[in-house]
C-alpha cells in the first residue's frame, strides 16, 4: 500500500461492517461501509494487550476487541446497524448468534480484575476494597480458596473497607507519579526551538500551499521568510523576501532556521 486510504463518511441509516482481528499482542478492528462493491474505511481501533489480557483465550480476546470497539465507536453503534465480522473460526457463533451477551460480561469481568499500570490496583479493588475471586480459582483451587474461613474473611473485609480511602489515596499518588514519568519522558524527547525577530526561516510546505503540478518530487520547504513578530511563545508572524506579510502566524513546528 503506497498510501493510507482516505476515511469515508457513512450515510444515514446505512448498514456498516465491523471487522475484528486478534493477534498475540493486540486486538484491533476497522469499521467500514460497503457501497456497491467497494469497501471504504470509516474508523480504525486498536489496543495492545497487557498483563492478564495476554492470557485470555481467543474467544475472550475477541470479546475484548468488541468491547473496546463498541466504546470507541459508540456514536456509530447508536446510529447504525452494525454487522460484526472476524477472522476467528468461531463455531459456537455459527450455531448460536446470541452468544455475545454471554461472553461480554466475562470480558468486562477480566478488565475489572486486571491490574492497571498507573495505579498498581484493579478497578474492582478500588471499588470494594479487596480483590475478587476470579472464575479460574473455582476450577483450580488456590491458597486463598483452600484456606477460606468465613469469620476471618468477614473481619478482613471489614478492615479492608476501613482502609479503602487510604488505599485509594495511595493509588492516586501512584497515578500522579506515573503521569509525571510519562510527562518527563515526553519532554525529554522534545527539542525546543525558538526564533528571534529578524531571523530568517523556511516554512514547511502543506497541502494548502503545495503546488499540485509538482507531485511527490516537489520541495518540502519554501521561503525564506523573515520573523517580524512573536504572537506568543512558539508562534511567529512572517514576511517574505518581497516584503509581503503572511496573513496569519505560524507555529514553530512548521518552521526551521534558514542559513544564509
Amino acid at each position: 500500500m503506497s498510501q493510507a486510504p482516505l476515511l469515508s463518511k457513512p450515510l444515514p441509516g446505512e448498514v456498516l461492517l465491523l471487522y475484528l482481528s486478534v493477534s498475540n499482542t493486540a486486538v484491533s478492528s476497522v469499521l467500514i461501509r460497503k457501497p456497491e462493491k467497494a469497501e471504504l474505511p470509516i474508523f480504525y481501533v486498536s489496543k495492545a494487550l497487557q498483563s492478564a489480557e495476554l492470557r485470555y483465550p481467543p474467544l475472550e480476546q475477541l470479546a475484548l476487541a468488541l468491547v473496546v470497539s463498541a466504546r470507541r465507536l459508540r456514536p456509530y453503534f447508536q446510529a447504525h446497524e452494525i454487522t460484526v465480522l472476524t477472522n476467528q473460526p468461531l463455531r459456537q457463533l455459527d450455531k448460536a448468534k446470541g452468544i455475545w451477551p454471554e461472553k461480554l460480561p466475562e470480558a468486562l469481568w477480566a478488565i475489572r480484575t486486571s491490574y492497571r499500570t498507573a495505579t498498581g490496583e484493579t478497578p474492582f479493588s478500588m471499588a470494594f476494597g479487596s480483590e475478587a475471586v476470579v472464575p479460574v480459582e473455582i476450577g483450580e483451587p488456590s491458597y486463598r480458596t483452600e484456606t477460606f474461613a468465613p469469620k476471618a474473611n468477614e473481619e478482613a473485609l471489614a478492615l479492608s473497607l476501613d482502609l479503602l480511602e487510604e488505599r485509594r489515596a495511595r493509588a492516586n499518588l501512584r497515578n500522579e507519579a506515573y503521569k509525571q514519568r510519562v510527562s518527563r519522558y515526553y519532554v525529554s524527547r522534545v527539542r525546543s526551538r525558538s526564533f528571534r525577530i529578524g531571523d530568517w526561516v523556511m516554512r514547511k510546505v502543506s497541502l494548502a500551499t503545495k503546488n499540485p503540478t509538482e507531485g511527490t518530487l516537489g520541495p518540502s520547504w519554501e521561503g525564506p521568510y523573515e520573523i517580524i513578530g512573536i504572537q506568543r511563545s512558539g508562534t511567529y508572524r512572517l514576511r517574505d523576501s518581497n516584503g509581503k506579510t503572511l496573513g496569519h502566524p505560524w507555529n514553530v513546528e512548521h518552521l526551521k532556521y534558514y542559513f544564509k
